[in-house]
């Protein structure tokens, strides 16, 4: 006989997982909102985003020759859908950054300017260092916010992806 207590629990959002879905929603928004090129052309023009984990990839492999550099592949429509969840609401639900985090506005932007950062590949070493904070302060800002985020996902019933 099994009772509730035998049956795995689905897993819950915490902090990392927060802050991971939200640094995805910054990583796809910036491949998604812009093209390059002349702006009566920009439709036709590839569109290249370097991050430069490829750059320096690609230099230890001996890959650039003549400046020409691999592409970031483009989000796929689960992930755009994703970041609009995330970034703009769904279903009744609030972006994530103007829900219960934003009763505490200083987690919040501690919050924001890491997961951007995070999108683009920065650590929070240097993070702090551009807020100008210790780091320890500046992940448990930034941890706190992430973390009554998730509170109120896993309040709301959001499933983690």
């Amino acid at each position: 006989m099994h009772t509730t207590l035998d049956r795995p629990k689905a897993k819950a959002w915490d902090a990392r997982s927060v802050r991971m879905a939200l640094a995805d929603a910054f990583r796809v928004l910036h491949a998604v909102e812009s093209r390059p090129g002349h702006k009566r052309i920009k439709a036709a023009w590839p569109e290249y985003m370097l991050e430069p984990i490829d750059i320096a990839e690609q230099r230890l492999a001996g890959n650039i020759q003549q400046g020409r550099m691999k592409a970031v592949i483009k989000p796929n429509a689960i992930q755009i859908s994703r970041m609009e969840t995330v970034l703009l609401g769904r279903d009744g639900m609030p972006p994530w950054l103007n829900g219960a985090v934003k009763a505490y506005p200083e987690h919040r932007r501690i919050l924001i300017v890491a997961v951007k950062a995070q999108a683009k590949r920065h650590s929070g070493r240097t993070v702090a260092g551009w807020l100008g904070m210790p780091e320890t302060t500046f992940r448990l800002h930034r941890d706190f916010a992430a973390a009554t985020i998730a509170t109120q996902l896993n309040r709301m019933g959001v499933l983690v992806w």
